[in-house]
């Protein structure tokens, strides 16, 4: 969101949808099907960049990421089909730094994260497949946690959440099968003690499921 309205991805328009956060109302639609600059096959996952005011979008069908302004005039775009340093595979979620300047992209089929600037400059890559820390089954969505450091990963068809540093590699893994099944989305993360994970992890993980429940801490 920027503040004013929400941007919604639609895989079966291929567009996005732009709302008012106050009534949900849609006032435009950006974007159309194609592979041309500004044109999307399948857009997934989104994100704002408050410090430029851009709208990074995972362009999943044509395996890149496109960025856009909030008017939807195309600004950028990176990413080819494959399985290289910034090459995608069906990537899925997107998440952007609080100060602009790094991007986090989900590339699901593939099983890892990829780390670039905000000019689409590849940074690093972390994960592979399976069941250990810091490796995936299907990684969905993603959110970065306050800073810029680290992000939290959707490990879907593991059923948790990975806590991963941009430093090279996850630094703790928690296992949330025991609050929700298949995981698709994580919508926040607030600051939290270790002491008082527990508690935290079942009022924010309760948000991230195919089937979410809200929480109290959104009311």
């Amino acid at each position: 969101t920027d503040g004013t309205h929400v941007f919604v991805t639609s895989i079966t328009a291929d567009v996005i949808y732009k709302r008012l956060c106050s009534t949900g109302a849609n006032v435009a639609t950006l974007g159309s099907t194609g592979t041309g600059d500004g044109q999307f096959d399948t857009p997934y996952g989104i994100a704002y960049n408050s410090a430029s005011g851009n709208l990074y979008v995972v362009d999943q069908g044509n395996d890149r990421v496109q960025v856009m302004s909030t008017t939807g005039t195309y600004v950028n775009k990176w990413g080819s089909s494959g399985s290289g340093n910034g090459q995608f595979t069906l990537a899925t979620g997107i998440a952007i730094t609080t100060d602009g300047s790094k991007v986090w992209v989900a590339d699901g089929t593939l099983d890892r994260v990829q780390l670039f600037t905000s000019e689409g400059n590849w940074l690093a890559k972390f994960g592979a497949t399976g069941t250990g820390d810091g490796q995936f089954d299907t990684p969905d969505g993603i959110v970065v946690v306050s800073g810029n450091a680290s992000a939290w990963g959707v490990d879907a068809l593991n059923d948790r959440v990975q806590k991963i540093a941009d430093s090279g590699g996850p630094y703790e893994g928690q296992s949330v099968s025991s609050v929700t099944t298949t995981p698709a989305a994580v919508l926040d993360v607030l600051p939290f003690n270790q002491s008082d994970w527990p508690a935290a992890k079942v009022a924010r993980l309760r948000a991230i499921s195919y089937g979410w429940t809200r929480p109290p801490f959104f009311a």
